[in-house]
Order: C-alpha cells, then sequence, then structure tokens
C-alpha cells in the first residue's frame, strides 16, 4: 500500500523533532555531568516540574540517603523515609570519608582476634574481612615454628572509632597507626544532580517512546533510554559508595605474633670477682699456659717432619761414604840408584 505525499511527511517531521528532542536532552545531560553551575540551576528547575522532585516519586529502586546543608553543600533536603543510611557531617560542614589503619604485635594471635572482633562489635561496628594464619600446628617448639598473623579489615561508625583504637591498644604493642579522612561533599552533590537530571532525561525519553510511530524513531528512543538507565545506575552506585564510606569508617588491624626470645639457662656458680693482683697473676698464668700450649702444638706438628728429615740425612751420608771408599794411602818413597838415598832426601852438608 502506498502513503500519500502528507503522511511522509508528517513521519518526517515527527522523527525529526524526535530526533532534535533526544540530542537537546542528551546535550543537557552531558553539561550537567561536567558540572556547568549556569546550566545545571537552570536544568534544575526546569526537571524539579517535570519528574515531581526527582526522588519522591515512590520508586524505591531509585530512593536515595538523606541529607542536609551541610553534608551536601547544596541545597537543603528532608531525609528520604525509605533511606536507612545516615549521612555523617564534620563539624565545620564537610562530609569526611575516614579510613583508619593499624599493626598490633602480640602474644597471643586468636586471642586478639577474638577480642578486636568483640570491640568491634560493640560499638556498632562489624567485620568486612578477615585473613588469618595460624601456622603450621605441630609439636615443634612455639621459637621454631613461623609467627602467626592475622588482617582484620572492619566497618566502625565514625563517632566510635576512637573508642575501638583505644581497646586495641591494650592487646598488645602498637607498632604503626595511620588515619586519614577524604571530604566527598562535592561528589555528593555532584551526584545528586546528576541523578536528578538524568531521572528527567528518562522521563522524557519515556514520553516520547510512548508517542512514537514509526519504527526507526522507536528503536532509536529506546537505545537511547537504555543507556540513560545505565548511566542512572553508575551514578547511583557511586552514590551509594560514598554514602557507605561517610557512614562506616573502614579499619584495617594487622595482628603479628611476637617473637620469642630463647634465654639459656646460667649452670654452676657464677664466679666472685677477685682481686686486682690475684686477677693479674691468674691472666698472666692463663696466658704463659697458652703459650707454652701453643708450642707444643707446633713441636707436635712439626715432629714428623723433622724426624723424617734426620733419617733421610743419615741415610744420604752412609751413602757418601760407601760409595767415595776410604781416602788413598801416601806412595812409598823412591831410592836414588846412585846415593842409594830415597828421592828428595835432602844431603847433611857436614857429611
Amino acid at each position: 500500500m502506498g502513503s500519500s505525499p502528507h503522511s511522509r511527511r508528517r513521519s518526517t517531521a515527527l522523527g525529526l523533532t524526535l530526533a532534535a528532542t533526544v540530542l537537546v536532552l542528551g546535550a543537557c545531560a552531558s553539561d550537567d555531568d561536567s558540572g556547568d553551575s549556569a546550566a545545571t540551576g537552570e536544568t534544575m528547575e526546569a526537571s524539579a516540574g517535570t519528574v515531581g522532585g526527582g526522588r519522591s516519586d515512590g520508586d524505591s529502586s531509585f530512593a536515595t540517603p538523606g541529607t542536609t546543608t551541610s553534608a551536601r553543600g547544596g541545597s537543603a533536603e528532608e531525609p528520604d523515609a525509605g533511606s536507612d543510611v545516615d549521612v555523617v557531617a564534620a563539624d565545620d560542614g564537610a562530609t569526611l570519608a575516614i579510613e583508619a589503619q593499624t599493626t598490633l604485635t602480640v602474644e597471643d594471635v586468636r586471642v586478639a582476634v577474638d577480642s578486636i572482633t568483640r570491640a568491634v562489635n560493640r560499638h556498632g561496628g562489624r567485620v568486612a574481612m578477615a585473613d588469618i594464619d595460624y601456622g603450621p600446628q605441630d609439636d615443634r617448639p612455639r621459637a621454631s615454628r613461623e609467627r602467626e598473623r592475622a588482617t582484620i579489615v572492619a566497618e566502625v561508625p565514625p563517632d566510635e572509632l576512637d573508642a575501638v583504637l583505644d581497646e586495641l591498644e591494650g592487646l598488645g604493642t602498637v607498632t604503626s597507626f595511620d588515619q586519614f579522612a577524604e571530604d566527598v561533599g562535592e561528589r555528593l552533590a555532584d551526584l545528586d544532580i546528576g541523578i536528578a537530571n538524568e531521572r528527567a532525561s528518562i522521563s522524557r525519553v519515556r514520553e516520547l517512546v510512548a508517542s512514537a510511530e514509526d519504527l526507526e524513531d522507536l528503536v532509536f528512543l529506546e537505545s537511547e533510554l537504555t543507556s540513560r538507565e545505565t548511566r542512572l545506575e553508575e551514578m547511583l552506585a557511586s552514590q551509594r559508595n560514598l554514602e557507605d564510606r561517610v557512614a562506616m569508617s573502614t579499619l584495617t588491624v594487622g595482628v603479628t605474633e611476637a617473637p620469642v626470645r630463647v634465654i639459656t639457662p646460667i649452670r654452676g656458680e657464677v664466679e666472685a670477682r677477685r682481686p686486682g693482683v690475684v686477677e693479674a697473676l691468674a691472666d698472666g698464668w692463663s696466658v704463659f699456659i697458652g703459650a707454652l700450649f701453643s708450642v707444643v702444638i707446633v713441636l707436635a706438628v712439626s715432629a714428623p717432619f723433622v724426624f723424617t728429615a734426620i733419617v733421610l740425612g743419615a741415610v744420604a751420608l752412609w751413602v757418601r761414604r760407601k760409595l767415595l771408599g776410604r781416602p788413598p794411602r801416601p806412595a812409598p818413597p823412591v831410592v836414588s840408584e846412585a846415593r842409594g838415598e830415597p828421592v828428595g832426601a835432602t844431603s847433611d852438608p857436614q857429611d
């Protein structure tokens, strides 16, 4: 079936109108998220009449915790009836998220863990995480086993944090402590504004979806509605996370077993200190005995070498004598034939 030019022009005009409206709503939401104060104020005034206050629509899934002027730094709001989280504001108007970390050295980790858990519960808190390592349980002495340890992450009301820390000091030796606070008031105020504007945008897109006649426009609007609802859920999750951090301070406690000191007992009686002269004589005698002992040790070590050298020298001398023999006898004198005298003998001049 063909459609008349008039109906086609009307469908085209409706589609262009819907697309322009969605683009305007997206631009408004982007401006609100970027923190433009002028555009934010105008958009909040316009959206107040559209969504009826944004949070008072009775939808529990979009309910947010109640705030005060000092807590958020924005316009004052009455607490929501269905909210169970109280945002704690500091005396100077800041909304603080407090975190503390401490480490303890104790004699018994098991007893310390039980005491920490009871202290947290007694002051209105709860244990969010516990990592405990008691080590191998065997018959070895405590000094030879690995030390026990534990890490506990607890959530405590800010007003009770100091009381819990005071009790922890009595469990052992505090080896370290850190505490810091973050002012999240501006972030919560920005989330309030962004959530209200996102709800207004979702409401307008739903109205456009209900009045859409063209299939392409309907698909486009439903896609935009899904993306806006996803963004709204993300902002609500961030808001709940910040409010939980403000309502309950985070306390991390590290517990370590104290090292065991091994004491060696002294056997026998302790000798009394001697006078100076006697002590000097005793020290001199000890030195003499030590030197004499050292000489004896040296002689004992060198005795085999000296004995071997003596034996080898005696053998070498005996061999030398055997090879050379006795020294030769002198030759007999030669008798001269002329005079019958030995050659080389001198005559007496008086004869």
